[in-house]
């Protein structure tokens, strides 16, 4: 069986407050306020991964925390791998590719610019940018239908492109 969704969720905003390294930067209080946003829009739309492959920064370990608790996810789906941490394009397919056999719906936890070049290569269609023309902001998670031949471009359905900004637009209209 190949994975039909395809997940996936840059971390949420990270704290520069200390002079941590990259890698273990924690999440910022404005990134533990806004991913459960997006959690909770996931889990209203019975979006819950069966395998997960995450970064393993200490801001993207928090991101998914938030996430797993938000959509009781047990611990034994995660993967981390380093080679997600500053992954571009070519190295998220290397990691992807072997985990879609095995699952419905796989989740990817990483980082930009990777995210969004994994976003624009498999999309059929131009996803919709901010209007400071960004993809995938903090938190922001983009749900992807594969196609049969899940890994090339143009191949997979982009079916939401979810951003906590406008998840709180869109709450303060209703």
């Amino acid at each position: 069986m190949t994975a039909s969704t395809l997940i996936l969720l840059r971390h949420a905003k990270s704290s520069w407050e200390t002079p941590w390294p990259d890698a273990n930067r924690p999440l910022s209080r404005r990134g533990t306020r806004q991913a459960p946003l997006v959690a909770r829009w996931l889990a209203r739309h019975d979006l819950r991964p069966d395998r997960i492959l995450c970064s393993p920064a200490v801001r993207c370990r928090e991101t998914l925390a938030i996430f797993s608790d938000i959509l009781q996810l047990p611990g034994d789906l995660v993967q981390f791998d380093s080679r997600i941490y500053e992954a571009h394009l070519r190295t998220l397919k290397t990691v992807i590719r072997p985990a879609l056999p095995d699952c419905r719906c796989l989740m990817v936890v990483g980082h930009n610019p990777g995210m969004d070049s994994l976003l624009l290569d498999l999309s059929e269609q131009s996803p919709p940018r901010t209007r400071k023309g960004k993809l995938m902001t903090t938190s922001a998670v983009a749900v992807l239908r594969l196609g049969e031949s899940p890994m090339l471009p143009g191949t997979a359905q982009l079916e939401a492109l979810v951003r906590p900004k406008e998840l709180l637009r869109t709450s303060r209209k209703q």
